[in-house]
């Protein structure tokens, strides 16, 4: 298996370096170029894996393909990078695996080592201390992306502050924080009414008379209840935020669906007509451009 597995690696890896030398497309990346087809490739993997696990136990071959699939895109945009990297002299794709090799031995003592964990929960703690002996003491918050999207990053500070047994609200102290967060909000200011407390109609655009949405108190307010918010979602979905992206989805595809019905978009806030068909959604596939282009 370990062959087998190796021969399409070194595969994959010559038809990178086939794809940088004989495509247009390919030869013009860079690593930054890249960097959104990294993020949107690892949006659908994660979807792909929503989808199986809510198909378990009896998982259709479709889903499992799909995810397949998927995470052969991810594998595509890493050796993309590597080799990227290989050409100005900084790493190659040998370098990535031995390193991520290295660091998952040493920071599994328990498996490598004499250490002893008899639960998960024993191997994360341990995993946060060997990460900090590593990488020096940059605080609790040290090693968490700025990028990060703003529910993934409230997550990812939730679960640092689970992993450092902080005292989090429960769930019931969550649900009246988020009442609690509404009501100031209100007394604050709605900035979806006019100053004479009118409704504003937000598909007509903004009032004549300029409405301040974004005093200090409001900026507070609104991130401590979409942290409250993401912490409710974890609790209920199993540390997951699968609901979010799904309900988005929902309310994404009415767009969806009258677009694809007309041929056009949704009159915009201008109150704009109807889309040039050059504009319409979805684009139609121009010539003469590499398959690699784009999401896989």
């Amino acid at each position: 298996m370990a062959d087998s597995a190796a021969a399409e690696l070194a595969r994959l890896e010559e038809l990178v370096r086939t794809l940088r030398a004989r495509c247009p497309w390919d030869r013009r990346q860079t690593h930054v170029s890249l960097a959104p087809h990294l993020m949107e490739e690892t949006y659908e993997a994660l979807e792909a894996i929503e989808d199986l696990g809510s198909a378990e136990p009896a998982v259709p071959t479709e889903v499992v393909a799909h995810l397949e699939e998927e995470l052969g895109d991810v594998l595509f945009q890493v050796f993309f990078h590597s080799v990227l990297a290989e050409e100005k002299g900084r790493f190659t794709l040998a370098d990535v695996a031995r390193a991520v090799h290295d660091k998952l031995v040493h920071r599994h003592p328990h498996v490598f080592g004499d250490a002893s964990a008899e639960t998960a929960e024993d191997v994360a703690a341990r995993w946060e201390v060997l990460k900090r002996s590593e990488k020096g003491d940059r605080g609790v918050t040290g090693g968490i992306p700025d990028a990060l999207p703003a529910l993934a990053l409230a997550a990812k500070l939730l679960r640092k502050a689970e992993s450092l047994d902080m005292d989090l609200p429960s769930a019931a102290e969550r649900r009246a924080m988020v009442v609690a967060n509404l009501e100031r909000l209100d007394r604050v200011g709605d900035p979806r009414r006019s100053d004479d407390g009118a409704d504003l109609d937000v598909r007509r655009g903004p009032p004549s008379k300029e409405v301040e949405v974004s005093s200090s108190e409001e900026v507070r307010e609104v991130g401590e209840l979409l942290l409250s918010v993401v912490d409710l979602a974890r609790r209920m979905s199993g540390a997951r935020l699968s609901g979010t992206p799904k309900a988005t989805a929902m309310l994404s595809s009415d767009f969806l669906v009258k677009e694809l019905k007309d041929g056009t978009r949704p009159a915009d806030k201008g109150g704009v007509g109807a889309t040039p068909p050059s504009k319409r959604w979805p684009p139609s596939s121009g010539g003469g451009r590499c398959a690699s282009e784009g999401l896989l």
